[in-house]
Parts: structure tokens; sequence; C-alpha cells
């Protein structure tokens, strides 16, 4: 999947909203159909896509595939917590 962005989703931000209006977002059907064919082909069983809604530089809205999960966090911190046991053996 290309960088994690999601084809077809287009997150507006208009100035001037009441404050409890989010903000809108537009589909393209077809760019987003093929987008979610490939997540779920590589995701099988997934009951929860998370998706970032952010701005570019530029200014225009994405969105992005929010990957975060507590697992692969603690996975990693529980990696990082044993090569730092096993460098503190060799000083």
């Amino acid at each position: 999947m290309d960088s994690e962005l999601i084809g077809g989703l287009y997150p507006k931000k208009r100035d001037g909203q009441p404050d409890f209006v989010i903000g809108k977002l537009s589909i393209n059907v077809a760019q987003f159909r093929d987008w979610m064919a490939e997540y779920l082909k590589a995701n099988q069983g997934s009951e929860w896509i998370n998706i970032d809604m952010l701005v570019s530089k530029a200014g225009k809205g994405y969105a992005k595939l929010d990957t975060w999960s507590k697992s692969r966090i603690l996975g990693h911190l529980k990696i990082s917590h044993f090569k730092r046991l096993l460098w503190s053996e060799w000083m």
C-alpha cells in the first residue's frame, strides 16, 4: 500500500463552522473501493480501521491510516529492553 495514505477520502475543514462541526469528508467511491479491497487483502479479519485526518503543508486535507497499536508498541519496548540487557552484559 502506498505510504499508508487512504485513497478516496478527502477531509475538509471550513472556517466559520459551529464548534460541534468537526469537518466534512468527501469520498471518491472508486478510489476508496480500490484502497479498501487492498487493505482487506492485507488485513484479513480486521474489524476496525483507524484514520487520521490531516492537513498537508500546502493546506490540503488528506487521510492516513493510523497504524498505532498497543501490542506493537509493547513488543518494540520488550525487544528494546532485551537489547539493553544484552548490551549491559557485554560492558
